[in-house]
């Protein structure tokens, strides 16, 4: 009886650290005509939110900010297709930009928080699109001009290097420019089969890209040398998104309906249990934030940065987000104003990327505190109100 007992218990423990291994919070986009969604699923296949979109919008790339907890997506809608951002919690939507041309991809640059997109338009061609984060002062970074023959997709940033890549599905090829206006075109890989979504991976100089036409998802450098093929006979596989922090992937297929997730090799294949009708965009959660980038958020910070708290003053719950451009032992400590310690925040090894913590003052009195952080040589220091 005892080893029943334990058996049992054993394979409890596998199937939870199985769920924790394969599988991911993501967030996806349904894009069926009458009734598109913007759905977040546990990383168990569970719905955990759900937004609907206005009907014939056609929503097709997702992206996120993770700065911001914000989700940015495009819309295929062809008169009056918009830019939204929401949320991460599905709450406070707007519309930042409108368009008379079909969008297409969206990426984020963290650094200097702009947007990135493709617009394409029967009459005057398809373009690449740089703005604020409020969708103000937008300009044209690539025209392809009318009649084009290029027909690109997926954008996808390497904030690092200040390069952008695209995919080109109808010329089958991918290529890369600088983020900068005027940029030149430059082929990366050529011979593609209907090359769609599109994920940069800096950390590890490799981009990730689904070929809908060769029912595949391929690997290679950002050069476009030493092309791998991960995993075949897919169901037309549209949009990717890769997090090297949990060595995943997470794509979705338009043949299938499905959303599904791998490791970076191709190994592992986790099935959301998804069926949904047209999934395009997808993202996975990025672990440093708490709610939530197809994204696309594979960029990391340039540098060591330390928030102002928020809200501040705040009573009793305030959030401090950081910021680190390489893997470090971070600590952040609260400090009354006589330098006096009081709590310690972090004090552990910590991933590349940005992060957000929660500091909770229900046991102190109002006043003025000091919180600092410490991440190899770099130390900053900053004060907060608490306000009871």
């Amino acid at each position: 009886m005892k080893k029943i007992k334990y058996l049992f218990i054993t394979i409890i423990l596998l199937t939870c650290f199985q769920l924790q291994l394969f599988g991911q919070n993501i967030y996806w986009i349904e894009s069926v005509f009458d009734s598109p969604r913007l759905v977040k699923t546990s990383n168990s296949g569970e719905e955990l939110l759900s937004k609907s979109l206005s009907s014939g919008s056609l929503p097709q790339s997702i992206a996120i900010n993770a700065a911001g907890d914000t989700i940015y997506w495009t819309g295929l809608a062809y008169f009056n297709a918009q830019i939204n951002v929401i949320s991460s919690d599905f709450d406070n939507d707007i519309v930042v930009m409108d368009s008379q041309s079909a969008l297409r991809g969206i990426a984020i640059d963290p650094v200097d928080q702009k947007i990135y997109w493709i617009s394409t338009n029967l009459t005057s061609g398809p373009k690449i699109w740089r703005a604020n984060m409020d969708g103000t002062s937008p300009v044209v970074l690539i025209d392809f001009g009318t009649g084009s023959s290029s027909t690109p997709r997926a954008i996808s940033l390497d904030v690092r290097e200040r390069k952008m890549y695209w995919t080109n599905f109808g010329e089958g090829n991918i290529q890369c420019a600088d983020m900068s206006e005027s940029a030149v075109p430059e082929d990366i890989l050529v011979g593609l089969k209907g090359p769609s979504g599109l994920a940069v991976d800096a950390d590890s100089g490799k981009i990730f890209w689904t070929e809908m036409n060769g029912h595949q998802i391929k690997c290679a450098d950002l050069n476009g040398a030493n092309e791998i093929l991960l995993i075949s006979n897919l169901s037309y596989p549209n949009s990717i998104a890769v997090d090297r922090s949990k060595n995943r992937m997470a794509w979705t297929e338009m043949g299938s309906g499905k959303v599904k997730s791998a490791e970076l090799d191709g190994s592992d294949i986790f099935d959301y249990e998804v069926n949904a009708s047209a999934p395009t965009g997808i993202i996975i959660e990025p672990s440093s934030v708490s709610v939530v980038r197809d994204s696309e958020i594979t960029q990391l910070p340039a540098k060591f940065d330390l928030g102002q708290n928020y809200p501040n003053p705040f009573n009793p719950n305030t959030q401090i987000k950081f910021a680190l451009p390489q893997n470090a032992w971070v600590t952040i400590e609260v400090f009354d104003i006589l330098g006096r310690k009081l709590k310690v925040l972090v004090d552990e090894n910590m991933q590349a990327g940005y992060h957000k913590i929660t500091f909770i003052a229900e046991n102190l009195t109002s006043g003025v505190y000091l919180y600092r952080m410490q991440a190899g040589d770099f130390i900053l220091t900053k004060k907060m109100q608490l306000l009871k």
